[in-house]
């Protein structure tokens, strides 16, 4: 079955988590309304960041689903203290912002299980960026600017 076979997800009696491949709001209310999935994995980085996403989990609690998240763990789980409808956040060994190298030392704590946000203010991240840096790709278009 593709992940667009919304039809046959309806009589399928199985827990199905849905989103870390859906970008647009629109995508995920298609699936919401057709009643095809029982938990969201909006992936924030995916969807174009914290507002299309806490649109995203507004409707999902519109829809009395829950919100796990897929990726960007240290920023889904910041932006999570403010959904109410937060089921757990996916963490995938080498694939966080840390286990990248991007973040400063001391943005959040992962232990045992539990992610700590760091107290600094905004989402929190600090990010390394001479790391970021050595990874900048140039636009060509706007390399001029606007």
């Amino acid at each position: 079955m593709t992940s667009s076979a919304t039809n046959g997800c309806v009589s399928w009696q199985r827990v199905i988590g849905l989103g870390e491949n859906l970008y647009t709001v629109q995508q995920f209310n298609h699936y919401f309304s057709s009643n095809t999935c029982d938990f969201v994995q909006a992936d924030i980085g995916r969807v174009g960041g914290i507002t299309p996403y806490m649109d995203i989990a507004a409707m999902a609690r519109a829809w009395n689903l829950p919100m796990a998240p897929h990726f960007i763990m240290e920023l889904s789980a910041t932006v999570l203290c403010s959904v109410p409808n937060i089921y757990l956040s996916e963490y995938t060994d080498g694939g966080t912002l840390t286990d990248l190298g991007v973040l400063q030392p001391g943005t959040g704590e992962l232990r045992n299980g539990h992610y700590t946000p760091s107290n600094t203010p905004g989402h929190g991240l600090v990010f390394n960026r001479e790391k970021l840096a050595a990874n900048e790709v140039a636009i060509p278009a706007l390399a001029g600017g606007f």
